[in-house]
């Protein structure tokens, strides 16, 4: 539909406090959920063993013939090192624990990833990797201890459930080449490729066209530079939002204007619209084609902002006083 326009919300709460405000102004707003698929290959690999893959990965850049870019022999030894550390602080925590221990709590991981996060935007593309402090080595361990079973939860923290040597925990990640040598090399050491298949979930919320005219205040516009909204949805939404809005301002103006107007008339006055300006407000010209104002017309007819027939348009009982 022309006048129908969709915003895909960040989280459904948001989705709601949009829907709410929209309602409380007159306007009627749908909100529903819609799938996006992703396929991801996944690289599984011990510890160890990837150690040793990517070790193997950087040795090669020496070679002669070296198959790998400078982008990826970085990836390579970025995560290496991410990964030294990482095996580095399992032995430590994991160290003369018994069955029953507290290797570590929520705690300490929310702490390391929020001081991550509290990073100056120029330090946090670098962070991964590259933390002093081993934040970064807490991501690895929390998922690597949980996805292997090694822990379970408990009301004082991530107690050890099964004794296992650091090197032996299956790691997976996405793969850092497409070569066959990185493929070739990984399968050596006991490497498996899977494709991870998933749906995400977006929260959508679709209008009618009584959003365009429930609000001259611009309240909806105020209200979502404060909610979570896809950057792109909403783009595109202030796209069509304000020109939209003010076309069936005008179409409303001229239906009011006249009282009772033929399409064939309304037709000819959207297809060459003009309003000079006043008070220092720059004037607009608007040209629709006949198939667009009859599109909108018919619209604005379903939800009861127009009312009549083609030879006498007049405004409908849901909008009269509004407009």
């Amino acid at each position: 539909m022309i006048l129908e326009e969709m915003l895909v919300f960040d989280s459904e709460e948001d989705a709601n406090t949009f829907c709410t405000f929209v309602h409380g102004l007159g306007a009627q707003v749908k909100k529903t959920f819609r799938g996006i698929a992703f396929i991801e290959d996944i690289v599984t690999c011990s510890l160890n063993g990837y150690i040793e893959w990517l070790s193997e990965m950087i040795k090669s850049t020496s070679e002669e013939d070296d198959p790998y870019s400078v982008d990826e022999i970085q990836r390579f030894e970025k995560h290496l090192n991410l990964l030294k550390r990482t095996d580095g602080k399992l032995r430590d925590i994991l160290s003369g624990k018994e069955i029953g221990d507290i290797i570590y709590t929520r705690e300490t991981v929310q702490k390391a990833i929020l001081s991550l996060l509290a990073l100056p935007n120029e330090e946090k593309a670098q962070s991964l990797f590259q933390s002093p402090e081993d934040n970064d080595v807490w991501i690895p361990i929390d998922i690597m201890l949980r996805d292997n079973h090694v822990v379970v939860e408990s009301p004082e923290g991530y107690r050890l459930d099964r004794i296992i040597d650091p090197g032996d925990l299956l790691y997976q990640n996405t793969p850092a080449s497409e070569s066959d040598a990185y493929k070739k090399a990984g399968a050596s050491h006991g490497c498996s490729y899977s494709a991870n298949h998933s749906i995400d979930p977006e929260c959508v919320v679709i209008s009618g066209p009584a959003l365009y005219l429930c609000d001259r205040e611009n309240k909806i516009t105020d209200l979502l530079d404060t909610l979570s909204v896809d950057e792109s949805s909403l783009d595109l939404f202030y796209q069509n939002f304000y020109t939209k809005r003010q076309i069936l301002f005008s179409l409303i103006d001229l239906v009011t204007g006249s009282g009772v107007i033929s399409l064939d008339t309304l037709t000819r006055e959207m297809a060459g619209f003009s309003w000079p300006g006043e008070d220092g407000e720059p004037g607009f010209d608007i040209n629709l084609s006949p198939v667009m104002t009859k599109t909108i017309v018919d619209e604005l007819m379903k939800a009861k902002i127009l009312s009549g027939t083609e030879k006498k348009i007049r405004i409908g009982k849901t909008i009269r006083g509004r407009a």
